[in-house]
């Protein structure tokens, strides 16, 4: 009514503590100035589709259910102090001015939960009731749905467009048997506050949110056992993701694929046997956790997790953070996280670190991966001798204790005249002595350069093809079962002992060359 507009002055309409028993229907109006119905009962639904209000103001107020699709609203919406809401509350694709305030807001279902169950396949479900609905829609201020806010059902922000936070603390969101918080794609100018006593029993899900501030999850409470229990797949928060201060969850906690700007922090965490951390392909710039706050073996998911450096205060131990990268699932292993933290270590200047990193990655892969026995073999050699060529120098011991070995078998072998020349002519006749075979001027053995000339065959230091074990010489060694099997002569085994070492020398020295190859071209 025109001229009934014309008498209500700039303060708009104030209703308080009246009983309204029909619709209030405003569908499609255009009021140019405030409405105010605080502590006001209402039996039938409230009806504001598509229409344009000042302000709107329903604190204290009882209603049965709220249709404000597409609603414009210039300023602030109030559902506070004690509103209750028994049914739908649908503020789908609103333009809202200023703030949507629910703080001690109270969203729940008018039936009783008896009378929503049905059965399938012998199991019971719960229907997924929508209690407060804010879809799709444009919020310059901030939404606050903290303090005593309370919601039995699923509260629905998702492609909602907010300017300034959403504040959750205190909040108390009930879904059991689906979404109790759903945010997905939803875009927040400001923070994301699910902390200071926060609790949701369902799930909490920010698939591909965008948060332009830090999410703040301290002292919250994410129960959805054997379910998802908190969800930021996709999401992107420029700054810190804080999971600290009494931080409790109960199933999975999954940050697959998204990015964080600022530090994921993990500590003061209370432990849960029933988390799993999920942070498979996410990207964040600090890592910001503690030993205490780890999950439980088994329950951690990092294969694709990259981040620049570790806080500070956080351990950069190398054997506490293998014991970190083995909380992973044992059903499939990657060396992905091993490659990432070791990269870390060694841009952080931790090389020892880095190198222990990436030895474990190998020693990991021989014990957890699927490797055929032939590689495994490879494997534990190769950590063995040079520790994947991490440390190649550690094949310079083995070829030392092998030559020096030799070199003393060789020596006993030269007294007992096992060594004979390989240059000369043979004689039919027995000497006692090997000096009056050859001349004078022939090449003296000496058993450490005859030892170090078969241990590496890449270099001639002209002994081994001047002298040679003799496998005719010497007393019977090893004989069983009297004349029947017996290695002839002392010299026979000596011949063997001379072909292992050929055969030693050609592996250590070609592990070695490759353990080199592999450090220059790490370096």
């Amino acid at each position: 009514d025109a001229s009934a507009r014309e008498l209500i002055g700039s303060f708009g309409i104030w209703i308080s503590g009246a009983k309204i028993k029909n619709t209030l229907n405003l569908e499609y109006s255009t009021l140019d100035f405030p409405l105010f119905l605080t502590d006001c009962s209402f039996d039938e639904p409230v009806i504001l589709e598509y229409a344009k209000i000042r302000s709107l103001d329903l604190s204290k107020s009882r209603v049965p259910e709220i249709r404000a699709e597409r609603v414009s609203v210039e300023g602030h919406v109030f559902l506070t102090d004690n509103f209750q809401a028994s049914g739908k509350v649908n503020f789908s694709g609103a333009n809202i001015g200023g703030n949507l305030n629910c703080l001690d807001g109270k969203f729940h279902v008018a039936e009783e939960i008896s009378s929503i169950l049905f059965r399938i396949d012998r199991k019971c479900y719960i229907k997924n009731t929508q209690t407060l609905t804010v879809q799709n829609a444009r919020i310059e201020g901030s939404v606050f749905l903290d303090s005593a806010f309370k919601a039995t059902g699923t509260v629905d922000l998702s492609g909602t467009s907010i300017g300034g936070l959403l504040d959750c603390q205190g909040g108390i969101f009930h879904n059991p048997q689906g979404a109790a918080l759903k945010a997905q794609g939803v875009k927040i100018n400001q923070a994301v506050l699910l902390c200071s006593g926060f609790q949701s029993s369902g799930e909490v899900d920010f698939l591909n949110a965008a948060i332009r501030s830090e999410l703040n999850c301290d002292n919250g409470k994410f129960i959805n056992q054997g379910g998802n229990a908190l969800i930021l797949q996709g999401a992107d928060i420029k700054n810190n993701v804080l999971f600290r201060d009494g931080f409790y969850a109960e199933g999975r906690v999954g940050l697959v694929d998204a990015k964080v700007g600022g530090t994921f922090w993990m500590r003061g965490i209370r432990n849960s046997p029933f988390m799993n951390l999920d942070l498979r392909a996410a990207k964040i710039n600090v890592l910001g956790d503690e030993k205490a706050s780890w999950p439980d073996s088994g329950k951690l998911e990092i294969d694709g997790f990259t981040y620049e450096r570790i806080s500070p205060y956080s351990t950069v131990d190398s054997q506490e953070r293998l014991t970190w990268l083995r909380l992973q699932s044992k059903d499939r292993f990657s060396t992905q996280p091993y490659e990432q933290l070791s990269r870390v270590f060694k841009t952080s200047g931790l090389e020892e670190e880095s190198k222990e990193i990436s030895i474990a990655k190998h020693n990991d892969l021989r014990c957890r991966g699927h490797l055929s026995w032939h590689a495994k073999l490879l494997n534990f050699i190769f950590d063995f001798t040079i520790s994947h060529g991490y440390r190649p120098l550690k094949v310079f011991i083995y070829i030392f204790f092998a030559f020096i070995l030799w070199a003393n078998l060789y020596n006993y072998g030269y007294s007992k005249n096992l060594m004979t020349p390989s240059l000369v002519r043979p004689f039919d006749l027995d000497f006692s002595t090997i000096e009056i075979e050859v001349s004078e001027k022939y090449p003296k053995f000496d058993p450490y350069i005859y030892s170090l000339d078969v241990m590496i065959p890449i270099v001639d230091l002209h002994q081994q093809r001047y002298w040679l074990p003799n496998a005719n010489r010497g007393d019977e060694f090893i004989c069983i079962d009297g004349d029947n099997i017996c290695v002839s002569h002392s010299g026979c085994l000596l011949r063997y002992l001379f072909w292992f070492q050929i055969l030693v020398g050609w592996i250590l020295t070609s592990i070695g060359v490759s353990g080199f190859t592999l450090w220059i071209r790490r370096s």
